[in-house]
């Protein structure tokens, strides 16, 4: 009997490692959302909805849809995740990210903005990126944890969003070209600390979720990381 419990509390530990192993490659699969573009977003969803690792609540063929075994759908999906030569949707997204247009003065119009907007009072709003995918639901262990990637970067947004507007609200509503003027990008640091965010685990989560964002006026935009807030320097 101590041999079969011995042997059940073996199988139960290489489970938990099995778990944990595919965890952690499935999460540096998926950092990219945490900077991605929001087309680059989009589409990655997109994708994950047609392959049924999605599901859009307000559908209603999704109501007919089977139950599904976690554990067992955790199970078949180890070996995929596992497989650095599988193909994984958005991977290409993950090569180049520094090469794209959302950190650029010139970057097109659309994509995730934090928008300046002033009311009729005379006060300034600022008013972060919507969350499109917030009817969603993902099935695990890969449609959940994207989810949850873009879910903690809108929400990081907003929170910077209602930061930028009680420390600056003033001088954001004289318009884009009087706040560049003689403005000095931001520590990242101090909105961090300001916040009540820990240095040491959120800093890089914050880095990743400024990039391809824009501060946006009616008459231009500028982008957050290196124009409002500093970049960190690259190393190596």
């Amino acid at each position: 009997m101590n041999g079969l419990s011995f042997s059940n509390a073996a199988i139960t530990k290489a489970e938990q490692s099995q778990t944990q192993k595919i965890t952690q490659a499935l999460k540096a699969r998926l950092v990219f959302l945490q900077k991605a573009s929001l087309a680059e977003t989009e589409a990655f969803l997109e994708n994950l909805r047609q392959s049924g690792d999605i599901i859009l609540d307000f559908l209603p063929e999704d109501d007919d849809l089977p139950l599904v075994d976690e554990e067992a759908e955790m199970d078949s999906d180890g070996d995929f995740l596992l497989d650095e030569d599988a193909p994984f949707v958005g991977s290409a997204a993950n090569e180049d990210m520094d090469s794209l247009d959302g950190d650029s003065p010139f970057a097109p119009k659309g994509g995730y903005a934090i928008r300046i907007i002033e009311g009729a009072d005379g006060c300034v709003c600022c008013v972060p990126p919507e969350n499109t995918w917030a009817a969603a639901r993902g099935k695990p262990p890969l449609g959940t944890m994207a989810l949850d990637f873009v879910s903690k970067r809108i929400q990081m947004l907003s929170d910077v969003a209602a930061w930028l507007e009680r420390r600056f609200g003033e001088r954001l509503r004289l318009g884009m070209n009087v706040f560049l003027v003689g403005w000095t990008p931001i520590k990242q640091q101090v909105f961090l600390f300001e916040t009540g965010r820990n240095p040491k685990t959120d800093k890089g989560p914050f880095s990743n979720s400024i990039q391809n964002v824009r501060l946006s006026w009616p008459e231009g935009s500028i982008p957050l990381s290196g124009c409002v807030f500093r970049a960190h320097a690259k190393h190596g």
